[in-house]
């Protein structure tokens, strides 16, 4: 009979081998994983919220919310390495009154009495990491609460992934000694009626999981960036059908991403693919902007003042927010002189992978003399700095009359 608990060496080594390979370990934090575990303490209200990478001895965290620490814990004193050995989500109501856990440190020292995890694999389902809730109360999920657990894992598990390919894309990089290998960088811009909609594409090779799309009616004006969770033509076929529902115009933005979500239901039923996306609709005649995040938290309001404001959302990604639910929609102000300035995660590997390279970005849009001199600061930094990721930037602006 084989005992649950029993330790296979061959399977450790390969997940300590998988641990390795996504080049997470001892990285510094980044907003990848950090938008996650932020959104998912939000949610269901708990204090912790962590990504956890777990080798065959230790048990690193690589995003916890609040504060942002990164601990490495040995095997023995907390959960995640129970996790990382089932298939399915471990969840503990009270770990005081649960046998295996009662005696370990995380318990008797840190009082943590809640845990649910979700180990998280690679492509060939080893199990590397997990995503974590923890409470220092006992508390139970409801069906729907582990439903959207499951949705987060999910989201959480496709970020590590992309995490191993970018890994294997920067070694081939430096044995190679080239620059990289993006594809042709693209510029769009368009006027319509008081905005003005800049574009900046840089994908990886030939085809690019990011998208962005805008278009007109009247006088509402829609526009949207997306980053699919994929790789290569699949990921890149998936935006462009996502792109081409969003670009119908709507005064509801809610309403057009719940209507590209069910166009793309048989897409995401026979592939594991999801999106985030911001996707906002501008009367161009006044200064409301409507909007809504789904998971992806990389979008600023620049002030005329240069005040910065982050528009974002603990919302789910597209694609894994549940059809009934929906997303919120929020609404904020475009005056004259203001830019919206939208990004994928990618601009962010060209500074420290932190919401701060957000920001810095930002003041190299108001220290430029036109978007084309930001764009064109944008791909030296990528340059001097060669991303292993898809760039998408994305500046709506209402500028100053005469502008």
């Amino acid at each position: 009979m084989v005992v649950s608990d029993q330790i296979d060496e061959a399977t450790e080594r390969r997940r300590a081998a998988g641990v390795a390979a996504t080049g997470l370990t001892g990285s510094d934090g980044s907003e990848r994983y950090d938008k996650i575990t932020r959104a998912a303490r939000d949610l269901f209200d708990v204090p912790l919220a962590l990504v956890n990478l777990v080798d065959d001895s230790t048990i690193e965290t690589i995003s916890g919310q609040p504060g942002g620490d990164r601990w490495v814990t040995p095997f023995g004193a907390a959960f995640c390495e129970v996790t990382v050995r089932q298939a399915r989500p471990l969840i503990v109501p009270n770990t005081a009154d649960d046998e295996r856990f009662r005696d370990r440190s995380a318990v008797v020292e840190n009082g943590i009495r809640f845990y649910a995890g979700i180990p998280l694999s690679l492509e060939d389902e080893t199990a590397v990491a997990t995503l974590c809730l923890l409470d220092t109360a006992p508390r139970t999920l409801a069906p729907e609460d582990e439903h959207r657990l499951q949705a987060f894992g999910e989201w959480a598990q496709q970020t590590i992934r992309g995490s191993a390919e970018r890994s294997g894309r920067l070694e081939q990089l430096e044995s190679s000694a080239r620059p990289g290998t993006h594809g042709r960088p693209s510029v769009e811009s368009a006027r319509i009626g008081g905005l003005v909609i800049d574009v900046l594409d840089l994908p990886w090779g030939d085809t690019s999981g990011d998208f962005h799309t805008h278009a007109t009616a009247d006088t509402l004006v829609n526009a949207s960036l997306g980053d699919v969770m994929g790789k290569g033509e699949s990921a890149g076929a998936f935006g462009a059908l996502i792109a081409s529902t969003l670009g119908r115009v709507d005064p509801s933005p809610r309403a057009t991403l719940a209507t590209a979500q069910d166009v793309a239901h048989d897409s995401l039923s026979s592939a594991e693919t999801f999106a985030t996306v911001f996707h906002a609709v501008m009367d161009a005649d006044t200064d409301t902007v409507r909007f809504v995040d789904a998971g992806h938290g990389l979008t600023l309001h620049v002030g005329r003042d240069g005040t910065l404001t982050r528009l974002y959302s603990n919302d789910l990604p597209f694609g894994l927010q549940e059809p009934g639910e929906g997303w919120n929609e929020r609404v904020v102000g475009l005056a004259a002189g203001e830019a919206l300035l939208s990004v994928s995660d990618g601009v962010l590997d060209i500074f420290d992978g932190t919401l701060v390279g957000l920001d810095d970005l930002a003041q190299e849009l108001r220290a430029s003399s036109d978007v084309t001199d930001f764009f064109t600061r944008v791909q030296r930094r990528a340059n001097e700095n060669p991303p292993t990721d898809d760039i998408t930037v994305l500046v709506v602006s209402r500028p100053s009359i005469g502008g």
